[in-house]
């Protein structure tokens, strides 16, 4: 009998569907040919996971990064920008 480890999908609450129990979010095993957790998986409602992995936890987004500035020198070598009244 094959068995895979899977964990609910991220924001859902699932129960067993032979026990009617709730699950551990952090994942467990069942049994590959079960047809309910078959179902579950192609549902989105829980998904594959390698047993290996740990649990995801929820990451902080990171700060975003400011563009670095233009080296002074090559502004200082730049042609001054074309206006309208040049046209």
């Amino acid at each position: 009998m094959a068995r895979i480890f899977v964990r609910p999908a991220d924001g859902l609450i699932v129960r067993d569907p032979n026990t009617k129990q709730l699950v551990d979010p952090a994942g467990f095993e069942v049994d590959e040919f079960d047809l309910g957790w078959v179902r579950k998986i192609r549902d989105g409602d829980v998904v594959v996971v390698d047993q290996a992995a740990p649990a995801l936890a929820p990451k902080e987004k990171p700060a975003p990064s400011l563009p670095a500035p233009a080296p002074a020198a090559a502004a200082a070598d730049a042609p001054p920008a074309a206006s309208e009244a040049d046209q």
